[in-house]
Order: structure tokens, then sequence, then C-alpha cells
């Protein structure tokens, strides 16, 4: 199916804001490119700008719980908006994609979108020279495998316990390295000081 076809009806599948502006003390958070990368997207560190910027762009306004993509600079980069998110918004760099959940549920759409199978679509609909990015219409067209209901939610927790996991290992092996070269600067200074 398509990704037309497995977003809610009332999802357009557009892009955000395209001039947010200047900084806005306590105006509306906006998602920026820049800001994805960790699986959830928060409130905390966010831009904000004059709210009057987004009148235009009510179809990007968050509601929490979409799938924000990168669709300019990084295609493909992808993330989830935390339902802290409900009423920001998101720059022109990014499509937020709020799945039917009679056909995809978010999480299994966050991990499908970052396989090889959507990826691999994106990476060949992605044109330009100083500026790479994905159009509207071939981003519709990107076709997702959807198993039925039941195995998503088998996939997605399987995958979500595996991140956790490697996260886990992640740290304790940035810490064990931390160690280690802790460990490598005390003994050269003990040599130094003749005391091995």
């Amino acid at each position: 199916m398509s990704l037309e076809d497995v977003a809610d009806p009332s999802c357009t599948l557009s892009f955000g804001i395209v001039q947010p502006g200047d900084d806005f003390l306590s105006g509306l958070p906006i998602v920026r490119p820049t800001d994805l990368g960790e699986k959830a997207i928060r409130l905390n560190g966010l831009k904000r700008i004059d709210p009057r910027l987004a009148d235009g762009y009510r179809r990007t306004t968050l509601h929490g719980g979409e799938l924000l993509l990168c669709v300019r600079g990084s295609t493909g980069v992808a993330s989830i908006a935390a339902p802290e998110l409900t009423g920001a918004n998101v720059t022109g760099g990014i499509v937020p994609i709020r799945f039917n959940t009679s056909l995809v549920l978010p999480d299994f759409g966050y991990f499908h979108v970052k396989s090889e199978h959507v990826q691999g679509q994106i990476r060949d609909k992605t044109y330009g020279a100083a500026l790479m990015q994905v159009n509207i219409r071939d981003l519709r067209a990107v076709t997702l495998l959807v198993p039925p209901i039941k195995e998503q939610s088998f996939i997605a927790s399987s995958l979500n316990e595996l991140e956790v996991e490697t996260q886990h290992l992640t740290n304790l092996y940035e810490r064990k390295l931390a160690a280690l070269e802790d460990l490598k600067k005390s003994l050269l200074q003990q040599a130094l000081n003749g005391e091995l």
C-alpha cells in the first residue's frame, strides 16, 4: 500500500512552515529537521516562532503521535512527535504523517519507515545538488508492507525491546571506553612520575 493509502484521511501529507522567522519568546514550538534523530521529539529545546506564521499551515499542526519525516537535507530521517507537541508545527523540511490506525500502528510505521525497504525508495526519489529533497507526489507513492495489525503490534513490540537493549549496550560500551581512557591516562601519568 502507498503511504497516501495508509495515512489518516485528515492527514494531507504536506510540508510545514516554509519561513518560520526568528525566535519568538513563549511562541509556538516548531520542529525542524535538525531536531530529528531521537525516536521521540519532545518540547524541550524546540525553537519557538510567532504563532501567526502558522496560520496558513494548519494542515501540519501536530496532534502528537505523528511520524515526522525529513524530506529536505537528510531525507528519510524520522522521529515521532511526543503527545506534548499537540498544537506545535513543523518546518518545510518535515512532513508529519498520521497513520490510519486501522491499517498501520504508529510504532510499526516508525520502524517500517526506517527499514531498508522504505529508505531505499526515499533515496531513489531524492533529488537535488545543493539541497537534497523529496517532492510530495513521490513521497505519497512510497509503498509500505502492511501486515495484519496483530502482527504489526508484535513486530513493533519486539523492535522496541531491541532498541532499548541496544541503547543499554551502547551506554555500557561508552562507559567502559571512558573508563579505559581514564586508566590509560592514569598509567601514563604514573609512568611519567616513575611510579610503575
